[in-house]
């Protein structure tokens, strides 16, 4: 295991300085690369870890940063390695693979999970490490699968102290779906492989009265049960004991999925809902209440369903809390369906309470691309959120990371970049703008009233609206400043200074 450390103060210092003053992203340190961050886990003394990894397709490089107080200050590059001999596995070879979770064992250690490149047999290894704080490794083990490619894995610790770990691959003939149980100290015990010539995928499990309920995508399982979400229920020894549908007309939730205990009769499940407007799918996220009978409780759809707006729950993980009273929803907003795009997008975080109603949403972006990826709820009620950001004017096919931290209130505890947008009342945009405005309010903000005034005080446009993303057609006002203000229930929420040019 080689170690490295990717900031060397004196010998970037441009780096460093970004660091210093500025803690929503993190500069690259190596500009061939592009950085995709999955998982993270929070320590003792305000440390935090985030698994992340150079590269697309097989050239990957797994790799941990660590933080502290919000200061990137060391990391593991998992690039060359000596592990037990497994199927013929070669020794001593550079490593093509993705850590994807991140898991507190104790105080002072964590687990890494992901898939590992063999070399030998060209399969992927279901990959375990114990690392301490001090990015020590302290041990590994390697389990050969039949994936020829690498997807995603979940890891769920268990009330005794074993890992239930979700692995999906492209199998021998299409996605496949790996449940596994591994001890404490990474050892496997006991494993289920699903390979149908369809897509099968994997999400995590929650753990319910000596029973696993795991929330699954599966083609195959769409013509057994009618539909393509599925819950499975093992029994402790992964014997299959039957496959619900998820009520697809109730929750809609069908992909990108993550299922987190509420107690032990109910569960919430965040996740993509899927609809089309006429030929064009489109996209939003969404959280429902389940019981353990499956009944749907409760469902929020989070952003509205329209053709030209999506709203996309972060890549890896979109749902956490630490207790009920801040559960916690990160998306995308305003997601293009081109890579690459140089479309504006928003980052958003949505505070719910236990029942799933919304306390507060905020956006922060708008000035690139950026992306959600993963979220984490802290240890003092807030959260951090981490992904990618691209910016089309580097002229490079690369994306950075970034880390936002918040409070239980809302507010960034990290600084953002002065061309940062960060609101929570209303956004509008584009300013300076031409014949078209568009407003963005939160979700709980309903029955609005939009209103323009030139220099002069005289009222130009007045429009109710109810939607989350609203337009307003500019076209017949005269080049010059106007001023704006949002109001809701006869009281102005939001003012500004709009320019048409």
């Amino acid at each position: 295991m080689k170690k490295k450390i990717l900031i060397i103060i004196l010998s970037l210092l441009q780096v460093y300085l970004s660091f210093s003053q500025n803690n929503f992203y993190f500069k690259r340190t190596n500009i061939n690369a592009d950085e995709i961050p999955t998982s993270m886990v929070q320590c003792e003394n305000n440390q935090l870890f985030l698994s992340t990894f150079y590269g697309i397709g097989v050239n990957r490089i797994p790799t941990i940063l660590k933080f502290r107080k919000n200061q990137l200050i060391d990391s593991l590059q998992i690039n060359n390695i000596n592990y037990n001999k497994i199927i013929n596995t070669s020794q001593n070879l550079t490593l093509k693979g993705t850590i994807f979770d991140l898991k507190m064992k104790n105080s002072s250690t964590f687990t890494a999970w992901g898939f590992i490149l063999d070399n030998s047999t060209n399969k992927y290894n279901l990959s375990y490490w114990l690392i301490d704080t001090n990015l020590q490794v302290l041990d590994n083990k390697n389990y050969l699968t039949n994936f020829n490619e690498q997807n995603y894995i979940v890891c769920n610790p268990l009330k005794n102290g074993k890992f239930f770990i979700s692995l999906t691959g492209i199998g021998s003939k299409w996605f496949g779906l790996l449940s596994a149980i591994c001890d404490n100290n990474g050892n496997l015990l006991d494993s289920v492989y699903l390979d149908f010539p369809n897509i099968d995928y994997g999400w995590g499990i929650i753990e319910n009265n000596d029973k696993f309920i795991s929330a699954v995508t599966s083609n195959k399982f769409a013509t057994e049960v009618g539909n393509s979400a599925c819950f499975i229920c093992y029994d402790t020894l992964l014997n299959l004991i039957k496959i619900d549908t998820i009520p697809y007309t109730q929750s809609g939730i069908s992909l990108i999925m993550n299922i987190k205990k509420k107690n032990d009769k109910e569960f919430y499940l965040c996740g993509k809902t899927v609809d089309f407007i006429g030929a064009l799918p489109c996209h939003r996220t969404t959280i429902t209440l389940f019981d353990t009978s499956y009944q749907v409780l409760k469902t929020l759809h989070i952003g509205n369903l329209t053709a030209d707006t999506i709203s996309y729950p972060g890549s890896y993980k979109s749902f956490d809390f630490n207790n009920l009273q801040n559960l916690y929803v990160a998306y995308t907003y305003n997601l293009s369906y081109i890579s690459w795009s140089t479309q504006a997008t928003w980052v958003t975080l949505c505070n719910l309470d236990s029942n799933l109603n919304i306390r507060w949403k905020k956006y922060i972006g708008g000035d690139i691309s950026y992306r959600a990826n993963s979220i984490l709820a802290d240890s003092v009620g807030g959260c951090y959120i981490t992904g990618s950001l691209y910016d089309s004017t580097l002229n490079m096919q690369q994306r950075d990371i970034f880390i936002l931290k918040f409070d239980s209130l809302g507010n960034t505890i990290t600084e953002v970049p002065k061309n940062i947008y960060l609101f929570d009342e209303a956004f509008v945009y584009p300013n300076p703008g031409i014949d078209k405005l568009n407003i963005i309010v939160p979700e709980n903000n309903k029955f609005l009233t939009f209103e323009i005034y030139n220099v002069l005080g005289n009222l130009c446009v007045s429009e109710s609206f109810s939607n989350e993303n609203y337009k307003i057609n500019t076209e017949k006002l005269n080049s010059g400043i106007y001023f704006y203000r949002i109001i809701k229930n006869n009281k102005t929420i939001s003012t500004g200074k709009w320019i048409k040019q």
